[in-house]
């Protein structure tokens, strides 16, 4: 499986764009819900249906899906600069930002991508997390990513080529971070490259009853727009 690599910044209407309808890394624990029952092997669970729901309707509509941001997720994207600056003052290791690394079918965008101290050329990535009482304590007492964070880095790995992704850990309250180097995995990668020759399970939206009003809006706005004006016009007029 073969990926490019965007060289753009994150969240740039351009990474959305090419982000939009492809399964994510950091979605990977969602998509490879399946189930393993004897007799329903493969058959999605509620995760991974949610998850399709998402998708289509980003390929149907070719929009981006609004997603809740919870607040550990917010403190990564307002932290991940001070996480990274961190994580280079500890190990001596210099980061350099990407955009992600992406096909026709995946998506992935780490936090950087990792030239260890006294090397020339890249050899990993860091994926960064900042969390929460209850999953620091899981941390803490397995020095292991969670299972979900687990496929995000194994898909990291499997898109940007790199054998080995740090995994930054921290929590806020106790002013800590981990580091936790994880190697690649050749069997999730396997497991991962299967699930993404499947097709979604489920149908394209139904749009009966709906009805397009893009020209309108289109009018509406110039009408309120042209509304404005005036009045703006005539109050200064007025003074």
């Amino acid at each position: 499986m073969k990926f490019k690599l965007f060289e753009g910044e994150q969240r740039t209407p351009e990474w959305f764009e090419i982000r939009r309808g492809k399964v994510s890394s950091s979605r990977l624990g969602d998509w490879l819900a399946v189930s393993k029952a004897k007799g329903k092997e493969g058959q999605p669970l509620k995760a991974r249906l949610d998850y399709e729901k998402e998708l289509m309707f980003e390929r149907q509509f070719n929009v981006s899906y609004d997603f809740f941001v919870s607040e550990p997720m917010q403190d990564g994207i307002d932290f991940e600069a001070f996480a990274r600056r961190e994580y280079e003052r500890i190990t001596g290791n210099s980061v350099a930002e990407v955009g992600g690394w992406y096909n026709d079918k995946f998506f992935s965008s780490t936090d950087g991508e990792v030239t260890e101290k006294g090397k020339k050329k890249p050899g990993g990535i860091l994926e960064i997390k900042w969390v929460r009482d209850n999953s620091w304590t899981e941390v803490l007492a397995s020095h292991e990513p969670s299972v979900a964070h687990q496929y995000q880095v194994q898909g990291g790995m499997l898109a940007s080529g790199h054998k080995w992704c740090d995994y930054v850990v921290g929590h806020l309250k106790t002013k800590r971070l981990m580091i936790i180097r994880v190697e690649i995995d050749p069997e999730t990668h396997k497991q991962i490259e299967e699930s993404l020759k499947a097709e979604l399970s489920i149908e394209p939206y139904n749009l009966d009853n709906t009805h397009q009003f893009e020209q309108a809006v289109r009018e509406y706005e110039m009408e309120v727009s042209a509304n404005f004006n005036v009045n703006k016009k005539n109050d200064l007029e007025g003074f």
